[in-house]
């Protein structure tokens, strides 16, 4: 079966050649994207992602197509994951770029967008069974500032983090700033839990606001946890009862090994069931 791609509202086959060499993804690594998930035909925590495209595109100075609204946003994912037959649940990726033109100093401001859709097997949100063994990755800092919150196409960084990973091992590994303090992990936010604390690293440390971050931050209030926006160092991670991951995607991943250091994971299944019933 042919999987569609969408190019700024039009439908083309995944095979067809839609860009030039001039494109500035390409190019320059400009642009920003955002990682859906849909649940039972339904985009799961919307509202946020599109904030976040909306937020990112302004750092950086892009404009979104005219008529790009929250509506539209979902009624485009919705409508290409349908004619991909990968409904009821699926995973979106929906990159925005600067229109073609330019070097380094750009011809225009407009953004284009891609928007592309592959299948997920589950209807709900599931815990991993196997907890992940995960490493440190120091070879290259991540600098905090305006552009390492959002998630960019200039992904180095991850990509080389994601390298060392698998080639040690692990199953994925976690990304320092450049005070050596823990920033996130290679696609997911990262959160210790010592004693009844649950601590996850402040945006000024160099993580990305993740959609899921966000949402796990707010049901840990509803459910009357303490939660704190902080530094987190790596010896923190030696006192630490539970680690977990959390991007949008999976939801929640625990960490079973980190240093020789096992966790339990608790709380990870506390939100797992809390995503759940939300769907």
């Amino acid at each position: 079966m042919t999987n569609y791609l969408n190019y700024n509202n039009i439908l083309f086959p995944s095979t067809e050649n839609i860009f030039a060499a001039t494109n500035r993804a390409f190019s320059y690594g400009d642009g920003l994207f955002e990682s859906i998930r849909i649940v039972n035909g339904k985009i799961f925590n919307v509202e946020e992602h599109f904030k976040r495209l909306t937020k990112g595109a302004s750092i950086l100075k892009i404009t979104l197509p005219g008529n790009m609204t929250i509506n539209l946003f979902s009624e485009q994912i919705l409508n290409l994951a349908k004619k991909n037959s990968h409904l009821p649940s699926a995973r979106v990726r929906f990159t925005l770029f600067r229109d073609d033109g330019g070097l380094y100093q750009p011809v225009s401001n407009n953004g284009k967008y891609l928007i592309e859709s592959s299948n997920i097997n589950n209807d709900c949100f599931e815990l991993n069974e196997k907890g992940l063994m995960i490493g440190i990755y120091e070879e290259t800092k991540k600098l905090p500032g305006p552009l390492s919150s959002i998630k960019s196409c200039n992904s180095l960084p991850y990509i080389m983090a994601k390298i060392f990973a698998t080639d040690n091992g692990y199953d994925d590994c976690l990304i320092l700033n450049n005070q050596n303090r823990i920033a996130e992990a290679t696609s997911s936010n990262v959160f210790i839990i010592k004693g009844n604390t649950i601590v996850t690293p402040a945006i000024k440390e160099g993580c990305v606001i993740g959609t899921m971050r966000n949402l796990i931050i707010s049901i840990a209030k509803n459910e009357g946890l303490e939660i704190i926006e902080s530094e987190i160092n790596i010896n923190d991670l030696d006192d630490a009862d539970e680690v977990f991951l959390t991007n949008a995607v999976s939801g929640v991943k625990w960490v079973h090994t980190c240093k020789q250091k096992m966790y339990r994971n608790k709380h990870a299944r506390l939100f797992i069931s809390k995503l759940n019933d939300l769907i």
